[in-house]
């Protein structure tokens, strides 16, 4: 019998800021991730939604970075990618917190805005008609951040 999981979506979300708190290598290993690679990004067209062949390498190396900290963080707390997998199934209209911006960036095309995005605020330019307090182009997002 498969075990039932415990943990309300609030409580998933907090578990993992608590998470990243005693373990900030992990921010700083994402945010220098993307800043290394958000240059292959800076001609990404969102209209026409496909990348490259490297920019896919390139999403799917960060999506196996990110996956293997999830599965740290589930063994941290005790929890099957199955139990959560459920979770976020019977609550999809939640908002999931840090979580959420886990599971937006295995998304292409959010991966892809989040770059190119990410590159042109290195670069010191705003793509008009976007907001330019949009903090999660540079990784200082207060959802992502450890003890927002």
């Amino acid at each position: 019998a498969e075990a039932t999981c415990c943990f309300s979506m609030h409580v998933w979300a907090q578990a993992y800021i608590t998470y990243l708190d005693k373990n900030p290598g992990i921010v700083r290993k994402v945010a220098d991730f993307e800043a290394f690679h958000c240059k292959q990004f800076a001609e990404w067209d969102e209209r026409r939604g496909e990348g490259t062949l490297e920019q896919t390498e390139v999403h799917r190396a960060f999506v196996d970075m990110l996956e293997n900290h999830l599965w740290d963080f589930l063994n941290t707390i005790q929890v099957s990618p199955e139990q959560l997998c459920k979770e976020l199934n019977e609550h999809p209209d939640e908002h999931h917190g840090p979580l959420s911006v886990l599971l937006d960036r295995s998304d292409f095309r959010m991966f892809a805005r989040r770059m190119r995005l990410r590159n042109d605020s290195m670069q010191g330019y705003i793509h008009p008609g976007e907001d330019e307090s949009d903090d999660s182009a540079t990784g200082d997002s207060a959802e992502f951040r450890p003890g927002a």
